[in-house]
């Protein structure tokens, strides 16, 4: 199952690597074997529970909006940038399907209504392979450099050596007046049907441009180049920790230290309120929303990502007044 761009929809992830096989161990009894391709994911459950019931603890709220951004951390967490090889996306991939998207009943397509989120063991196995293929496109390993930056962020408890967040950012193009950020893919396409326009003598010219110098020469004026903050997702374990606000904090000094952007940007639908406080604490500020924008909600009975509408709220943040 693909399913492109859409699966990480911005607050709400490129080839394989080839000519190996890695098969190793995962906790709570998961094997995955990965192939040179990603058409070849087989992840097989080594347990004989019918099914596994997810209890959601009520006070806790997505994206933990409930901590706020200058509470300091107690526990020792390292920060980690993805290596970007398959068993890193698998493992991003776990961890999102199990403190992301089945953590809160907002994710559900059918909620049962009673605070418990119930899943067959199949179910969350396409689950997890769905994610974490759509990781590995946006932030793997891929043959050939990216033209546009992205990357994955892990935070390790160093005592335990277990995720405890996740939270991703990548360069997309945003066009102002159709008020949208475009897809990974449609932005990449965009400045490659750009540049392949060029002569030699102009390719040459550009060489040695920034993503944002090409954006502006290159592509209309009303599209520009931007960084985009998504997926941040921290375990139940460590809530009110500050971890939240830390890994936002990590994204936004590689995206003005590192990549040079100014802006951060982030999706945030317009009913979590919850999450969109906590954005606000942190300098964010609404910038423009989006009516019945595409959204997702998962379908814990096939294992599956099913499309919605959801009204949803463009926020950014400006990297040169708030202090990182």
């Amino acid at each position: 199952m693909w399913l492109g761009p859409r699966l990480l929809s911005v607050v709400l992830g490129v080839g394989l690597a080839a000519n190996h096989v890695v098969s190793f161990n995962m906790n709570f009894g998961w094997r995955a074997t990965f192939a040179p391709s990603r058409d070849q994911w087989a992840i097989q459950r080594e347990i004989t529970a019918e099914s596994m019931v997810f209890s959601r603890d009520l006070s806790l709220n997505l994206f933990f909006a409930e901590e706020a951004a200058d509470v300091p951390t107690k526990k020792k967490f390292t920060l980690k940038v993805s290596s970007g090889d398959e068993g890193a996306m698998f493992t991003a991939g776990k961890f999102m399907v199990e403190a992301f998207w089945l953590e809160y009943p907002l994710h559900i397509f059918q909620p049962t209504g009673d605070g418990q989120i119930t899943i067959s063991d199949s179910a969350k196995v396409e689950l997890i392979a769905a994610q974490a293929e759509d990781l590995s496109d946006k932030f793997g390993e891929r043959i050939g450099k990216r033209l546009l930056n992205s990357c994955l962020i892990t935070s390790i408890d160093e005592d335990t050596n277990d995720i405890m967040g996740v939270v991703c950012v990548e360069v997309r193009m945003l066009d102002t007046s159709a008020q949208e950020i475009l897809t990974a893919q449609k932005s990449e396409l965009n400045l490659k049907n750009a540049l392949a326009s060029l002569g030699p003598k102009q390719r040459r010219q550009f060489k040695d441009s920034t993503v944002s110098e090409l954006t502006m020469e290159l592509l209309p004026s009303e599209v520009s180049a931007v960084c985009v903050l998504s997926n941040l997702s921290v375990s139940s374990k460590a809530r009110r920790t500050g971890l939240g606000a830390e890994l936002c904090c990590e994204v936004e000094r590689i995206v003005k230290d590192v990549w040079g952007f100014d802006l951060l940007f982030l999706k945030v639908e317009a009913d979590n309120v919850a999450a969109k406080g906590l954005y606000e604490k942190m300098g964010f500020r609404t910038d423009f929303k989006i009516d019945d924008a595409s959204a997702l909600r998962l379908d814990t009975n096939t294992g599956s990502f099913v499309e919605c509408t959801a009204d949803t709220l463009v926020m950014t943040k400006n990297l040169k007044r708030g202090s990182i």
